[in-house]
């Protein structure tokens, strides 16, 4: 990939341009109003990250457990300053903080690509604005942190491009290998596909076979300083290799049993696991493992017992992939489905659930526009960040537990398409002349460093 052409002081020119602090307001206030709807939401644990936040805070531990990717306890972690009493408001100060820097770096990645104000102010309405964003963002979950570093990778990947300075490329890519691993240790699945794009802007980065080289190794050092100890660390307590969680067996065997794909037989391919269903399942799981195990736990470390548990949840998937075909691709029909439903499977009210669907079908047609304009200009580093996190979510999710909270990370790269499409109709008619048109945005050989 050739590097996109800038403008000079971009930086300068998104932090201080008519509009940016509305966008920013407008977005952190509509999050605020959701925050005080839900604000007892902020103290329920349903993936145990207060759990693992709370040891990491006052015992400087981990609990010896894999069992959940450690990014989000991290930063977590910092709410604990608080005390139980104030770790709500503490909490929800940390999340507006995230959604501020994802609609930034929206912002600056897309003038960084050198697109004008009025498809930078899109881009940012988009992630402003978006409801699953919205939504999340009162939940202590992943995805307002994922969102955030999807968007700062999106930005520093294009930055990366766009230097002409080999040193400072080098070390660019040093902190795209850190922010890569840091995604991988907050979002597996998402932080796959961010390693995939910048592979693959890697490969692409015009340049010599030395320069590449040089990159490609700053790019895996990088990554291996926030991750390397994560895996020793594992190593250490398990004496196994767990680069990533203890959890894929059972989102994996989640997906694929026998119960559930009774289940979607006879109820169709949107149906969903009753509790009692859920509890049987998960009781057969366990089972499973402890008369698969009957007097070897004694004396095992918790992270050594997770690694066999979830290698048995592994051995129920494959088991029921290779017992039922058909079950399994309805199971990976329906995954996909959920994934990239328009609205969601909760009742709610009709006015809602229409609205929710005009906004992710507007949002999907607009990103099919652009790219089918970026496939006919041969112009791909404005769309590369959807494609990518999006066909790599998509393929982990075929086998995964899939859900439609899953895809709001890739907020941010769907509005930088939309902006790259309305740069487009907006450049439409205009000459050349313009100096802030970016019509051969990879076929320019010039940048900022």
């Amino acid at each position: 990939m050739d590097r996109p052409r800038l403008k000079p002081a971009w930086h300068a020119r998104v932090l201080h341009a008519p509009g940016v602090l509305w966008i920013l307001a407008l977005g952190v206030s509509v999050r605020a109003i959701a925050l005080a709807a839900r604000w007892d939401r902020l103290l329920a644990d349903p993936d145990s990250y207060w759990r693992y936040a709370r040891a990491i805070w006052l015992e400087g531990t981990y609990l010896g457990s894999a069992y959940r990717p450690p990014g989000y306890p991290v930063l977590l972690a910092l709410a604990c300053f608080a005390g139980e009493g104030g770790r709500q408001f503490a909490v929800a100060v940390l999340h507006l903080v995230l959604a501020a820097l994802a609609i930034w770096a929206t912002l600056a990645c897309v003038r960084q690509l050198g697109f004008g104000r009025p498809a930078a102010i899109a881009a940012g309405l988009v992630v402003a604005l978006d409801p699953l964003a919205i939504y999340w963002v009162t939940e202590v979950m992943t995805e307002t942190a994922t969102t955030a570093l999807v968007a700062v990778f999106c930005l520093l990947v294009v930055a990366v491009v766009g230097c002409v300075r080999p040193g400072l490329r080098v070390v660019g890519w040093t902190v795209v290998g850190a922010l890569a691993a840091a995604t991988l240790l907050t979002r597996p699945d998402v932080g796959l596909g961010a390693v995939a794009l910048a592979a693959v802007v890697l490969a692409s980065s015009p340049g010599s076979a030395r320069l590449r080289g040089a990159m490609c190794a700053a790019f895996v050092a990088g990554g291996l300083l926030v991750w390397g100890p994560w895996i020793v660390r594992n190593y250490r307590l398990s004496g196994a290799l767990v680069p990533l969680t203890t959890h894929g067996g059972y989102t994996a065997a989640l997906g694929n049993n026998r119960l559930w794909y009774d289940v979607l037989r006879q109820r169709g391919i949107l149906a969903t696991y009753r509790p009692d269903e859920l509890r049987q399942l998960q009781r057969t799981l366990l089972r499973g493992f402890q008369g698969g195990r009957a007097g070897r736990s004694q004396g095992e470390s918790r992270l050594r017992r997770e690694v066999a548990y979830d290698r048995h949840c592994y051995q129920v998937a494959l088991a029921a992939v290779l017992g039922d075909q058909g079950g399994f691709l309805r199971a990976a029909c329906h995954r996909l489905l959920v994934l990239w439903r328009l609205s969601p499977a909760r009742p709610l009210p009709t006015a809602v659930r229409w609205a929710l669907a005009a906004w992710y079908l507007a949002m999907f047609g607009a990103a099919v526009a652009a790219l089918t304009q970026a496939t006919l200009e041969r112009n791909f580093l404005p769309v590369a960040p959807l494609v990518l996190l999006g066909l790599t979510l998509t393929t982990v999710h075929v086998v995964y537990w899939s859900e439609m909270r899953m895809r709001t990370p890739l907020v941010p790269a769907f509005a930088v398409a939309i902006a790259f499409l309305c740069e487009r109709r907006g450049r439409r008619g205009v000459g050349a002349e313009d100096g802030s048109s970016n019509t051969q945005l990879l076929a320019e050989d010039h940048g900022n460093g």
